[in-house]
């Protein structure tokens, strides 16, 4: 009903495109909103950061990792977003799912230490249960130990 509602729509702005987009994310339908992201810039609608992170999310719940990667690393060089906390932990929860705990371990790295926050390091913990990476797992534990210690 909101996929006809929407197509319906005399006008769609940048809401009405984050709001279908979000829905087949929280559906799980990821290549449903890949194909609408590719529409929308396709009829030159602008993109915002709520869009990149509910794409990302959609390519994580769907296993599309290869697509997810691609989103991340040109949305500053399509739009000039920067990454945001939310956007790390898409990625980070994307390469979890996959068992690609070493790459997110090393993307986590590089995250400006202002957006490091305990949820995405737990998501990758979690990860590592999942996974039973012991390794990684060990290193995320202090990791966060020593982030709860800051606060």
């Amino acid at each position: 009903m909101a996929c006809k509602l929407f197509e319906n729509m005399a006008k769609h702005d940048l809401s009405s495109w984050n709001t279908i987009i979000a829905a087949y994310e929280m559906h799980g339908i990821g290549i449903k909103a890949l194909k609408l992201f590719s529409r929308m810039k396709k009829e030159k609608v602008y993109f915002d950061e709520t869009t990149i992170k509910s794409v990302l999310s959609a390519c994580s719940h769907s296993g599309l990792i290869a697509e997810g990667l691609h989103i991340f690393t040109t949305m500053i060089e399509e739009s000039g977003i920067v990454p945001s906390e939310e956007h790390y932990g898409c990625i980070v929860d994307l390469l979890g799912r996959t068992g690609e705990l070493e790459e997110a371990y090393n993307l986590l790295k590089c995250v400006p230490l202002s957006q490091k926050k305990s949820s995405i390091l737990g998501a990758l913990l979690g990860a590592c249960r999942v996974h039973g990476n012991l390794e990684i797992g060990e290193k995320m534990g202090k990791w966060i130990l020593d982030e709860d210690s800051c606060y």
